[in-house]
Order: C-alpha cells, then structure tokens, then sequence
C-alpha cells in the first residue's frame, strides 16, 4: 500500500520553447504590447537581496 506521503506526491513538468529571430524587425509592429503597473514596493520573496554596503565588504 502507499504510504501517506506517496499519496500526497505532486509531480510538475514544464517544457518551455523560444525562439529569437533578430532578423524580424519588420514583424515587431504586430507584437502585443504589455502594460506593466508601477512597482508596488514590495520585497520579492523568490530572491535575497543585497543592499549596496553588503555588497561592498
């Protein structure tokens, strides 16, 4: 039988494509343009960060 941890196991895959053609400036006029809202001074809790006098010692 399983045990409780087996059953509560999520498994995720993703698989990302993209693709950079530089040569296909004449196209970028028909790209969606995306606005983005003024940051909200939040702290990003995926990342640590370093203030400047850290960074410096």
């Amino acid at each position: 039988m399983l045990d409780e941890a087996e059953k509560n196991e999520l498994i995720y895959t993703a698989d990302v494509a993209t693709f950079y053609i530089p040569t296909l400036t004449d196209l970028a006029e028909q790209t969606p343009s995306i606005d983005f809202p003024e940051s909200a001074d939040k702290d990003n809790p995926l990342y640590e960060k370093v203030d400047k006098e850290e960074a410096s010692e």
